[in-house]
């Protein structure tokens, strides 16, 4: 967690630089040193619970992109959480029948 943490603030350090540099890209920067600022604070422990509690809320299921507009992570993070999850036996992937009706997940 601590080298995430120095890593990040290396970045959004660079990303100051840059906003003086590139005076018209200064909005969009900002907002990238808000999102890896945010980043650097989240843990996977609160990442799992922040999962659990929208699967809670979501008892017929949810699917992996609704998961990522809620909790705003990427495929990959919701994945992985997901999988740790699965794997200890605290959700349930029920298939989807077809595109237009993707896979859902499920507490147990």
């Amino acid at each position: 967690m601590q080298q995430h943490s120095n890593r990040a603030q290396r970045l959004s350090q660079i990303l100051r630089e840059l906003r003086s540099e590139f005076p018209g890209f200064a909005c969009r920067i900002d907002q990238f040193i808000a999102i890896v600022e945010s980043d650097a604070k989240r843990s996977r422990s609160y990442d799992r619970e922040k999962v659990l509690a929208i699967l809670r809320s979501w008892s017929c299921g949810i699917s992996i992109k609704e998961l990522m507009e809620d909790t705003g992570y990427s495929h990959w993070d919701v994945r992985q959480i997901l999988a740790e999850l699965m794997k200890k036996g605290l959700v349930t992937k029920v298939p989807g029948r077809s595109a237009r009706h993707p896979d859902l997940y499920r507490l147990c």
